[in-house]
């Protein structure tokens, strides 16, 4: 590409485009050959298939009483019953649906906020707009995420809105903090100069020249991200401000049947162990694409 400036050609190197759009069928492959990886993906994509599956296969509606309290398996309630009588399986079964969704929206949500925050920080350093940012993101990095899903929902009530909304709120520092960081040592190179010199503005320069530079550092970090998402959900559903009973949730079921966990311990262990294995899997498949991405390098201009 060659721009012209003070009627001099000036020779700029465009990005690489070509890594750029291998970098994710790198993190792919490096998924399949890593045998951690391949673990990792069978143990993801089970939990997300009971998840979306369980509410269809579900013998019994999740609020349905069919036996007595803590009740062991049977031919009625294949895992028991729990801490009111109703079916551990049918509830497990629609309890990871909307836990899931949940994080992912959440953690897409917070992408799609930070990084245009983040890009334009990095490209405006040391102006207000950077400043402000910077500032802003470490007060809410000294907010425990507990403390601040609880003062949301003191604040609004509970419901899906708030809980996203919190999950959003703790995930923008650290995606700001790292893609600020990063596009820190874009926007020097020459062909975002000579982007400003043909005058294109700063969005156009910010998505087409920036961005599609980020695509390494996304696959890394997302894994990691929705995993955080998943587990800061789960707490708060065992602290019983997640989903309102009589629907479930994986956290609300460990809550709901923890005094019980002598008499009748699959009402509990089976949803723990259920977010055990999502989150080893999660962690499993982002370390691979994280060793790729090492591997291959982030992609520069």
């Amino acid at each position: 590409m060659t721009v012209t400036l003070n009627s001099a050609a000036v020779a700029v190197a465009p990005p690489d485009a070509a890594k750029e759009v291998g970098i994710l069928r790198t993190s792919w492959r490096a998924v399949l050959r890593s045998p951690s990886g391949r673990f990792g993906l069978i143990l993801l994509g089970l939990m997300v298939l009971i998840a979306i599956v369980g509410p269809f296969i579900s013998p019994h509606s999740q609020a349905e009483v069919v036996g007595r309290p803590f009740e062991g398996p049977s031919a009625t309630a294949w895992l028991g019953t729990e801490s009111l009588g109703r079916d551990v399986l049918s509830r497990y079964l629609n309890g990871g649906w909307l836990l899931i969704a949940t994080a992912l929206l959440g953690t897409a949500l917070a992408y799609l906020i930070g990084i245009p925050i983040a890009l334009l920080a990095a490209y405006r350093r040391g102006r207000p707009v950077d400043q402000g940012t910077r500032a802003i993101s470490t007060i809410f990095y000294a907010i425990p995420p507990t403390i601040l899903a609880l003062v949301l929902i003191s604040a609004f009530g509970r419901g899906f809105p708030i809980i996203v909304a919190a999950i959003v709120l703790m995930q923008l520092p650290p995606i700001i903090h790292i893609f600020r960081g990063f596009a820190l040592g874009l926007v020097a190179n020459e062909y975002v100069e000579a982007a400003v010199a043909r005058g294109e503005s700063t969005a156009s320069i910010l998505v087409r020249e920036i961005a599609p530079n980020l695509r390494g550092l996304f696959a890394a970090d997302v894994g990691l991200r929705f995993c955080w998402s998943v587990l800061f959900l789960a707490a708060i559903s065992f602290l019983g401000f997640g989903r309102t009973p009589p629907d479930s949730d994986w956290g609300l079921m460990i809550s709901e049947n923890r005094y019980g966990i002598t008499t009748q311990p699959l009402s509990v262990i089976v949803p723990a162990l259920s977010i055990a294995l999502l989150t080893i899997g999660l962690t499993l498949v982002a370390e691979s694409v994280a060793r790729a991405v090492g591997r291959e390098g982030m992609p520069r201009a």
